[in-house]
């Protein structure tokens, strides 16, 4: 017979922070940790579009930030539903107001795992080998034209409200995070 981890008693070795209204320590490291890794997908999916010419390495940064980021919100899921401290609601605010902030924050989790995913699998339908940081990733699809052909057109679609803005404003045609991603993914 195996022996398990108590969760209750690995609850009671995390300290709550010293004023019960505050997230711990380790909830505010995931949530900065997430903020600067996002900011690095913003930069250098910016950057990237910009520069108009392959930056190999700077897509392998985008890359690999995409792929520790979906690694820390899910390190970060887990942390909360297992181990954080969670300050109450303030006493005065509606159970409906409540849920939808729950709701509005599983909606960005959400949005933190798909997006990193949708690149992922963006690039595996490249059909080539890619780097992440120093691991080099073979192939593991042939290239699938139909959904190379559809992330396409998609990202042609979501570009045009943005390109006629652009044009009105007399600037280079702003981006999508889907039509920047699969701008510079696309041979």
């Amino acid at each position: 017979m195996s022996e398990g981890i108590d969760g209750a008693a690995v609850r009671s070795a995390v300290k709550p922070p010293e004023k019960a209204d505050r997230f711990d320590p380790m909830s505010m490291a995931f949530h900065w940790l997430t903020v600067v890794l996002v900011v690095a997908q913003f930069a250098t999916a910016f950057v990237l579009y910009w520069l108009e010419q392959d930056a190999d390495e700077l897509i392998t940064v985008h890359r690999s930030t995409g792929s520790l980021l979906w690694v820390v919100v899910v390190a970060r899921l887990v942390w909360r539903h297992g181990f954080a401290h969670l300050p109450a609601f303030p006493a005065t605010m509606p159970r409906f107001q409540q849920r939808v902030a729950m709701l509005n924050e599983y909606a960005l989790y959400s949005l933190l795992l798909l997006q990193p995913l949708t690149g992922l699998a963006n690039t595996f339908f490249q059909g080539r080998s890619f780097e992440l940081v120093i691991w080099q990733v073979p192939a593991l699809l042939e290239r699938n034209k139909r959904f190379t052909v559809s992330s396409t057109s998609f990202m042609n679609w979501a570009r045009q409200p943005c390109s006629s803005w652009s044009r009105s404003m007399r600037r280079r045609p702003c981006f999508t995070a889907w039509s920047c991603a699969t701008a510079f993914l696309h041979e």
